[in-house]
């Protein structure tokens, strides 16, 4: 028993490892203007091809849980790095959108391959030791340890962009590459693997109607996880626009998104006091905090905006650990990664739906338009999320 918590134990350590490196995107902080300047792609054209990212993740978010629950995890992680690895490196040696966006839909591909399966994984190995009761924490610690090594790469990244602009999108390459063997290294928890008696695909057609239809609180919080997590993915690609229309020097892009992810780390970290907090005034804060932060900043339009788009940047890691636990802690082993994959498509296909839009917004008019309009709607389908989550009695 002593032998097997050894081995359960490393995994987790591995499973910390493989998010840091998967997470140390050096090319972030500058992508926009990475994009601009040497790829031949706008603002509009980054958001298309962040949009073939998400779909990217969309195709495979489902499949990849599924094969995860009927076969082994980390193979599945092992696949997804691979994947990622080649994505960055078709945009390092790429130029102009179709490559750019080619190389988005792989690394997306490769994404929507580990999502679920991380956080399955780290559950099944807290069930395996029998400490449950840590996976709140484990995935508050490891949307910290994400932002952390997301931190560190900005502020690297940003720094070998001025010196040899290809750096960081290299070092990238480099980065989850390593991930590879980190995958292979890891122990698979014991579990009960479910042996499937119809064909793959109508089981994964079973797994996402029971998630949307079958299992009204998981439908709710994935509704919640979907309207939430779409509202910050799209807002964040609106940091650097907002970044640039202030006339921010680009020396300290990386510097901003830095202290953005700092800021993640704080969120993250209280993410541990959600048993604290009543489920309304948790569901209240989680719906009203991002809203506040990107309102703000567009009404100031000037340096002191960003502090308020830095602080915004802790609405995402508050929100995924505690959902993610939510939802794992309501389901069985042997649908749970399918289930995650489920909620990581029906955000990724929010993303595509509404990408384009808030990019062409950004682009004829300006980043703080495209806040305010994007924050109307979020209000707006986040009173229904509050009326659902009412009604079926999550809180």
């Amino acid at each position: 028993m002593h032998s097997k918590n050894m081995h359960l134990q490393k995994t987790i350590h591995l499973l910390y490892l493989f998010t840091v490196l998967r997470s140390a995107l050096f090319v972030v902080p500058i992508i926009t203007l990475y994009y601009d300047l040497y790829k031949g792609v706008g603002i509009s054209g980054l958001y298309i091809s962040e949009s073939a990212f998400a779909l990217g993740c969309l195709v495979m978010a489902v499949p990849a849980g599924w094969l995860g629950d009927k076969w082994q995890r980390k193979y599945v992680l092992t696949i997804g790095a691979a994947m990622v690895t080649l994505g960055f490196t078709i945009e390092l040696f790429g130029y102009g959108l179709f490559m750019m966006s080619l190389g988005e839909l792989i690394v997306g591909i490769g994404f929507g391959c580990t999502s679920g399966s991380l956080s399955a994984m780290a559950y099944d190995c807290y069930t395996a030791m029998e400490r449950e009761d840590e996976h709140l924490h484990y995935q508050s610690n490891i949307m910290s340890m994400q932002q952390i090594s997301s931190a560190a790469g900005a502020l690297l990244g940003g720094w070998v962009y001025t010196l040899y602009p290809d750096g960081p999108q290299l070092m990238t390459v480099i980065s989850v590459f390593l991930a590879i063997f980190c995958a292979l290294a890891m122990v698979e928890p014991p579990r009960y693997t479910e042996v499937s008696k119809v064909h793959p695909v109508r089981d994964m057609l079973v797994t996402i109607k029971y998630t949307l239809h079958g299992h009204k609180e998981v439908a709710c919080l994935v509704l919640m996880a979907v309207v939430v997590l779409t509202y910050t993915k799209v807002s964040f690609w609106l940091h650097q626009p907002y970044y640039r229309a202030v006339a921010l020097p680009d020396v300290y892009f990386g510097v901003l998104v830095c202290a953005g992810m700092v800021a993640s780390v704080g969120g993250a970290q209280l993410a541990k006091l959600e048993k604290y907090l009543s489920g309304k005034v948790l569901v209240m804060l989680i719906l009203l905090y991002p809203a506040v932060m990107y309102l703000s900043a567009a009404a100031l339009q000037n340096y002191a905006g960003l502090i308020f788009v830095v602080l915004a940047n802790a609405a995402f890691s508050f929100v995924k650990p505690i959902l993610a636990h939510a939802i794992n802690k309501r389901v069985t082993s042997e649908r749970r990664g399918a289930i995650n994959g489920t909620q990581d498509m029906c955000t990724n296909l929010a993303f595509i739906l509404t990408a384009w839009s808030v990019g062409r917004m950004a682009e004829d008019y300006n980043a703080y338009v495209a806040m305010v309009v994007t924050t109307l709607v979020f209000l707006a389908l986040a009173s229904v999320v509050y009326f659902c989550l009412q009604r079926h009695k999550v809180i």
